[in-house]
């Protein structure tokens, strides 16, 4: 059943997962369509620009020896990490809870698999994910860090928030170009997920896919 999603999954065009994305974000309703695509597109290519000045500053290195000519310490546990695959805690350490990625790559080792999943290597999928939030604290003006939106307005008062999405959208894109991936690595939230819990993998999966779905006129 997983290949078949995951079929379906590679499938999708380019504008379901910035719903995707959008839609877990807090004020991500408050952007319109259009205007979601084009920050995404943003966040995205600067965060690509960014994998491309780190792969040229450092050829042929690994995901891990990337992060050590950062002076990053990578730590790999299988305790804690609550619903989290991986995270960053500044200013220079990076966490892969392991128990949460190793049943995800054993599905990915599957005979049924597509093959541009059975080549992937989760962790050091997300450890890019997290090397981009390293590089965009210390790059400071990236798409996601200066976007901000006006979340409530009472005449003269107004606030703004950013959306978080915008980085998250960076680090996909920056993982994907930096571990050259042919699909979006937000494909992976439905692998682990399902890994851990087919039942909310499933559910997963079918939001993604009704997003994809032409909304009815009325």
């Amino acid at each position: 059943m997983l290949a078949d999603m995951v079929r379906t999954l590679l499938a999708l065009p380019d504008a379901v997962w910035c719903d995707y994305a959008f839609r877990r974000d807090t004020f991500g309703y408050k952007v319109a369509p259009d205007e979601r695509i084009a920050l995404a597109e943003k966040a995205g290519s600067e965060a690509a620009s960014l994998a491309d000045k780190i792969t040229a500053s450092h050829p042929q290195a690994d995901m891990r020896q990337i992060a050590a000519a950062l002076q990053i310490t990578v730590e790999a546990t299988d305790e804690g990490g609550g619903d989290l695959f991986a995270c960053y805690r500044e200013p220079d350490t990076i966490r892969i809870f392991t128990h949460m990625v190793e049943p995800a790559q054993r599905l990915l080792a599957g005979d049924d698999m597509p093959d541009v999943l059975r080549q992937v290597d989760l962790v050091d999928i997300l450890l890019a994910h997290e090397l981009f939030h390293v590089v965009e604290m210390r790059h400071g003006a990236t798409v996601g860090k200066t976007t901000r939106i006006t979340t409530f307005s009472l005449g003269p008062f107004v606030r703004r928030a950013r959306l978080k999405c915008l980085s998250e959208i960076g680090a996909m894109a920056f993982s994907r170009r930096l571990a050259g991936l042919p699909f979006t690595p937000y494909l992976l939230d439905v692998v682990i997920l399902y890994s851990l819990n087919k039942r909310k993998g499933k559910n997963l999966f079918d939001s993604i896919v009704e997003m994809g779905k032409p909304q009815e006129s009325t």
